[in-house]
């Protein structure tokens, strides 16, 4: 079970380490399903290798510049 900030405990059927695309997708897939999902990242936002880069007035999108199949 997880422990939310304000102390509640909510049940959690899986556990998702990595909020990149694979996470994410797993997340949304889990949860159209019914299940109750917790997804951890170690960073501070979701995207994984993917990120936005705000420079001055612009910005600019970093990783993922391509996908390879195993």
């Amino acid at each position: 079970m997880a422990e939310a900030a304000n102390n509640e405990i909510h049940k959690t059927d899986i556990l998702i380490v990595g909020a990149g695309v694979c996470g994410l997708m797993a997340a949304t897939v889990l949860t159209a399903h019914k299940r109750n999902v917790t997804l951890l990242d170690k960073g501070r936002s979701v995207g994984g290798r993917m990120a936005t880069r705000r420079i001055d007035k612009g910005c600019a999108d970093h990783g993922a510049q391509f996908f390879t199949v195993r």
